[in-house]
């Protein structure tokens, strides 16, 4: 099991990720995560859950943003997050959660703008990923 942070506000572009530079707990040795990286990588196959929660905002009035868990290269449809600015830089709530399997080592996790628009994420964010089975 790991739960990894970010510590200062970061802006993503449409298709960044967010980078996570604080390890919260880690336990066990099926995750891995290198220090500074947009990533926890699986380093055995199984079923994992994943939780991710922050606090977003936008940069402009009037726009939707849109995060998501990346799992490989794929961005998990059940697990888009969405809000709608209606003033910028006022903070909401966003998380989600999933359980998916990762057949071979090696799969990459993050969260990644999935939207047109560039989003600020709060410091304190966490992702959770444990394997379960």
């Amino acid at each position: 099991m790991i739960v990894l942070s970010n510590t200062t506000a970061q802006t993503l572009k449409p298709g960044e990720s967010l980078i996570f530079d604080n390890t919260v707990i880690q336990s066990g040795c099926a995750e891995y995560h290198s220090d500074h990286s947009s990533s926890v990588l699986i380093l055995k196959p199984g079923m994992y859950e994943i939780h991710f929660t922050g606090n977003v905002a936008g940069i402009e009035d009037e726009s939707t943003l849109r995060l998501g868990i990346r799992v490989g290269s794929n961005t998990l449809s059940e697990t888009t997050m969405m809000k709608t600015v209606c003033h910028k830089e006022h903070y909401s709530n966003v998380a989600a959660a999933t359980i998916v399997r990762c057949e071979n080592k090696g799969k990459a996790i993050g969260v990644t703008n999935i939207g047109a628009v560039p989003i600020v994420i709060a410091p304190h964010s966490s992702i959770f990923v444990k394997r379960v089975a």
